[in-house]
C-alpha cells in the first residue's frame, strides 16, 4: 500500500493550542504524554487530526492495522448508522474545507471483551490535482485537519452516542437489507446520479456479503465523491417534509459477479441507504424525494487504486 506524507502548514499552531484544552477534557490521547511523542508515532496524522466518525489518530492506525492483519469478518451482518446531524456536518465541512470526498476504510475495533469486531474509519480527502490512472482521473489524499467546532461536536460523548451507532449481527430491525424476505418497494425514482442503485440491487449485494461472510474481505477501503454526501444531505432535507428522515446506514456488502462491471465484480464494498425514525429503530427507506439521491457509489476501491491512502 503506497504511503503518502501529507505535511501541514505552521498556520495550524493556533488551532493546536486550542485543542490542548480539548485533548485534556476528553482524554483523547491519554497514552501519549507529549506532542513530540505523538508526532513520532503518527507522522502522517496531525496532533489535532480526527476521522469523520470520531476516531482519534492512535486508534485509527490500530483499527486499520488490525483489519490489514486479519481480513476475516467478525460478524456476518454489519452496518453503521450515522445521524442526519452527522451528514449535514460532514457535507458542510467538506465544502468549507475544499475537500473532494470521503474515504471509508474497513477496520476492526476491540469490544469490551477484547474481541476485534468489524468497524469502519471515515476520513475526508483532498484533490491533489495530479492526473492519475484512477477511475476518476485524480488521486484523493487523506486529510485529517478539521476545524475546532466540528471536533468538539463530534467528540462530545452524548452527541456522538446519538449520532453514530454500530450494528453488529444485524440486530436493528430497521436494517431491511439484511432480511432476505424483505420485498423492496416499487421505485419510481427518476434519479440523475451515478451514485444511485435500486433497492433490489443493494439488497443483493448486502446478502452476498452476509451469506458469504466466512470469506476474507478483499477490499481495504473505498473512495466516494463529495457529490454523494451533498446528495444525501439534500435527500434527507427534502424527505423530512413527508417522513421523519433521520440519517443514513452504511452496510458491509459485496458486489456480485456482474459481467457488465468486471473491475468491481466480487469486490467488497459499502452500501449506503437513507433512514427514517421508526420507534426505537432507524428504518431504511428506499423512496426518492430528490433527483440526486445516493444509495451507493461504485467508488474507487483499494487495492484497485490505493493512491492517496495513508493509513496505517
Amino acid at each position: 500500500m503506497k504511503k503518502i506524507l501529507f505535511v501541514f502548514g505552521i498556520a495550524l499552531v493556533a488551532v493546536s493550542l486550542t485543542l490542548i484544552v480539548l485533548v485534556t477534557k476528553y482524554g483523547l490521547f491519554s497514552k501519549i504524554d507529549t506532542v513530540s511523542e505523538y508526532k513520532i508515532l503518527h507522522p502522517r496524522f496531525p496532533v489535532n487530526g480526527l476521522s469523520l466518525n470520531g476516531i482519534s489518530p492512535k486508534d485509527a492506525d490500530q483499527m486499520v492495522s488490525d483489519f490489514i492483519d486479519d481480513h476475516e469478518s467478525s460478524d456476518p451482518k454489519t452496518a453503521i448508522w450515522l445521524s442526519v446531524n452527522w451528514v449535514n456536518n460532514v457535507a458542510d465541512l467538506l465544502k468549507n474545507e475544499g475537500d473532494d470526498g470521503i474515504r471509508i476504510y474497513f477496520a476492526k475495533k476491540a469490544d469490551n471483551t477484547g474481541k476485534k469486531r468489524n468497524s469502519i474509519l471515515i476520513v475526508s480527502t483532498k484533490n491533489d490535482g495530479v492526473d492519475s490512472r484512477a477511475e476518476t482521473g485524480i488521486d484523493h489524499l487523506d486529510y485529517f485537519d478539521h476545524n475546532v467546532t466540528f471536533f468538539i461536536n463530534l467528540l462530545d460523548p452524548t452527541t456522538r452516542k446519538k449520532d453514530i451507532q454500530e450494528d453488529l449481527g444485524g440486530y436493528d430491525l430497521g436494517a431491511t437489507l439484511f432480511d432476505a424476505n424483505y420485498v423492496c418497494p416499487s421505485e419510481t425514482c427518476n434519479v440523475f446520479s451515478t451514485n444511485y442503485i435500486e433497492c433490489a440491487e443493494a439488497q443483493k449485494a448486502v446478502l452476498n456479503f452476509s451469506q458469504k461472510s466466512n470469506l476474507a474481505i478483499n477490499t481495504d477501503n473505498e473512495w466516494f465523491p463529495i457529490a454523494l454526501i451533498e446528495g444525501l444531505k439534500a435527500e434527507l432535507k427534502a424527505a423530512t417534509a413527508s417522513i421523519p428522515a433521520d440519517g443514513i446506514r452504511i452496510y458491509f456488502a459485496k458486489n456480485y459477479d456482474n459481467p457488465g462491471d468486471v473491475k468491481h465484480k466480487n469486490r467488497n464494498t459499502f452500501i449506503i441507504t437513507t433512514t427514517k425514525s421508526a420507534g426505537n429503530s432507524h428504518q431504511d427507506y428506499h423512496e426518492c424525494y430528490t433527483s440526486n439521491k445516493g444509495t451507493k457509489d461504485h467508488g474507487e476501491e483499494c487495492p484497485n487504486n490505493c493512491n492517496g491512502v495513508t493509513i496505517p
